[in-house]
């Protein structure tokens, strides 16, 4: 099995056991295909300190809740709204020009780049929020207002700027950060609507939901054909197994 096929095995799976109903809300083009949610920040750290706690009892507990402090100061997540749900999406290419490839011939950071994403973490405030992104990097990572883009603002290191471009915007309560993502991709009209990236029933810490009818056509052409090859290359191989054994049934003395 070569790598596309792996991988259109994963990205169709929905087709056959039923995707996720469509979120409310649309933005862009209906949404990602590929979306993450998490459960909020507060729900998810008092989860680790029970889990800690039932382990080691409190004092396990406790150092969490040091370890946060001496990572993030007395503001701890200020400019996070701990009490909402994070979400983070993936467009997918139209193409991946990988089919009939092996996994050694593949180049991971050109088809890396193929991809684009970002995450939505709900905000109290944004001014709040860079501050805590600083103290977060040790301050190595910090946010630039991009020229000519009112509003967006460029995350980068200070020392070792990203391969690709991450932005960010803050909207609808929200810090957006692209990755990967086009300063107009980066528009707020053009970004993902927080119904289509979060379910309010859901109920997981972490869930995965996938919307094939979201998949661009390219994608889903190349998927096929790339299947469709190696089908054949398994009736061939098998065809041949069955008229090897068929012939050596026949020649074998009765």
């Amino acid at each position: 099995m070569n790598l596309w096929t792996l991988a259109a095995a994963l990205l169709f799976a929905p087709l056959a056991i039923g995707a996720a109903p469509a979120p409310t809300g649309k933005a862009g083009e209906g949404g990602p295909p590929v979306v993450l949610q998490a459960a909020p920040l507060g729900q998810l750290v008092d989860d680790l300190k029970a889990v800690a706690k039932a382990v080691a009892g409190d004092p396990a507990a406790d150092q969490i809740t040091q370890a946060i402090a001496g990572k993030l100061g007395e503001k701890g997540f200020a400019g996070i709204d701990t009490k909402k749900p994070m979400a983070a999406f993936l467009y997918i290419p139209d193409k991946l020009d990988i089919a009939g490839k092996k996994p050694n011939e593949i180049n991971p950071e050109e088809l890396a780049r193929k991809f684009k994403g970002g995450l939505a973490i709900p905000v109290t405030d944004a001014d709040d929020f860079k501050a805590l992104f600083t103290r977060l990097t040790e301050e190595n990572v910090k946010f630039f207002p991009v020229d000519g883009k009112d509003g967006l603002y460029k995350i980068d290191h200070t020392q070792n700027p990203a391969p690709f471009p991450i932005r960010a915007r803050f909207t609808a309560g929200h810090v957006y950060i692209g990755l990967n993502m086009s300063d107009d991709d980066m528009e707020a009209k053009n970004l993902p609507a927080v119904g289509t990236l979060v379910n309010p029933k859901e109920t997981a810490q972490v869930a995965v939901r996938f919307f094939p009818e979201r998949y661009p056509p390219g994608l889903m052409k190349e998927a096929m054909e790339s299947i469709d090859t190696s089908l054949d290359e398994l009736k061939k191989q098998l065809d041949g197994q069955a008229s090897m054994t068929f012939a050596g049934t026949a020649l074998t003395p009765t």
